[in-house]
This record gives C-alpha cells, structure tokens and sequence, in this order.
C-alpha cells in the first residue's frame, strides 16, 4: 500500500501550520508529495541540482548557472574584495568570479562534494582547487546556502575560507 491509503494523523510543522501524514509514509515523503505545481518536491530539486553541477566537474559551469535567476540575490560573506550582496547573476560574475578567475593561472577545478534540502532550502558542499598567477595555491572549500523556486535558484549565501580568498587577491 502507498501513501494515503491508511490511517492520518495530524502534524503540526510550525505554529498554525499543519498537516495530516498518513501513517505508512514518513513527514518527509508526505511533504514532499505536497508539494507540487509550481514547486518541486525535495528530491526533484537535488536531482535537478545535482545533475547541472555534474557538467561543471569537468569544467562546463554553464549548466548550474543557468539553474540560477537573473536577479538572485547572493551573498558572499566576509570582508574580502568580493564580499558583499549582489542583486543578480551578472553582477556577481562581473564583479566577483570574473576578478577571481583573472587572478588564476589556468581556472579552476570543482569537485561535488554534497547536497542536502530540506523544503526549499538546498546546502550544496563543493570543492575548487587551482594556482594564482602569483602561486598561491587556491584549494576551496565552499557551502553555498541556496532557495529554490520553480525550478531555479533566487537567494544564495556562499559561506567560504575568506582567508585564503584575500591571499589569493594580495
């Protein structure tokens, strides 16, 4: 038997919100067939993620950045030259990437690392690794806290070693 064909029990997700699990299906697996339309469920999200980061492992990025929207809003925590809120998509690779990988001898090199989501909310762990045009080396790891919606990323925050970034732009 599937889901909804047994017993419900009612759940509260948070003040005034609720829903009823059937007893034979987890809250995740309820949730995540609630949500549908012009959301994806939780698993469709990390496939859809997942499989526009994959191109990237062998240096093809286009796919993931255009999972992104035009106007997301990212966040690059720290104090570093590329610190700050970006209001879109080419903001950030004109005024961020592009002044990183012009410091790089030869670009980068990304490894997937892991993806987690919970709703809307994807954590996305990967790793990047390249050399400076003055020899620093440049291994990265990255969290980037992402929010989907209708199939695409709006809001990131990139948490990362600023540290090795501001040596990087010295």
């Amino acid at each position: 038997m599937g889901c909804g064909q047994h017993a419900k029990r009612r759940m509260r997700l948070e003040p005034g919100l609720f829903f009823d699990q059937h007893s034979d299906c987890s809250a995740a697996d309820e949730i995540e067939q609630s949500v549908r339309g012009d959301h994806l469920s939780v698993s469709e999200n990390k496939r859809l993620i997942r499989e526009a980061f994959r191109p990237w492992e062998s240096g093809d990025s286009k796919p993931f950045f255009d999972l992104i929207a035009d106007d997301v809003d990212w966040t690059v925590i720290g104090t570093t030259q590329v610190s700050g809120v970006y209001r879109s998509k080419q903001d950030l690779i004109d005024r961020a990437f592009g002044l990183l990988l012009d410091r790089l001898d030869g670009g980068l090199r990304t490894r997937f690392v892991d993806l987690a989501m919970e709703g809307d909310k994807a954590f996305l762990r990967f790793e990047s690794s390249g050399v400076s045009k003055t020899g620093v080396r440049y291994e990265q790891a990255y969290c980037w806290a992402m929010v989907m919606r209708n199939r695409r990323i709006v809001e990131i925050t990139a948490y990362l070693d600023t540290d090795l970034l501001r040596r990087v732009f010295d």
